[in-house]
């Protein structure tokens, strides 16, 4: 018969074994794993980079007032079109009870 230490040292020879085929696995995954990830946000760093340039492209002045132009039908402001804040009428909520039936009831309407 084979002496007890020796068969011992064969079974945990046999488990020690096991057990890094079974770790390698689990390591070959994990490497597998981070070099998608790796990929994934290089891919990521790239499209960011690309957006950024697309970003400051699309916030040019220049092109921005070139569609502004195109798009809007924009005027300089007047000196007529500009008025003092004591020329604004009250809020219609604050003359309730000197006001007529009709903006009474738009009044209530606003409160809603």
């Amino acid at each position: 018969m084979i002496p007890r230490s020796i068969g011992l040292s064969l079974i945990l020879a046999t488990l020690t074994g096991i057990a890094l085929f079974l770790i390698k696995g689990e390591v070959q995954e994990r490497e597998a794993r981070l070099d998608r990830l790796t990929r994934e946000t290089l891919e990521h760093e790239e499209a960011i980079h690309v957006l950024k340039a697309e970003w400051s492209y699309l916030n040019q002045p220049e092109r921005i007032e070139r569609l502004i132009g195109r798009h809007l039908n924009l005027q300089p402001t007047e000196i007529s079109q500009l008025s003092r804040l004591d020329d604004l009428p009250t809020r219609l909520s604050q003359n309730i009870d000197t006001a007529t039936p009709q903006s009474a009831k738009l009044a209530k309407d606003e409160r809603r």
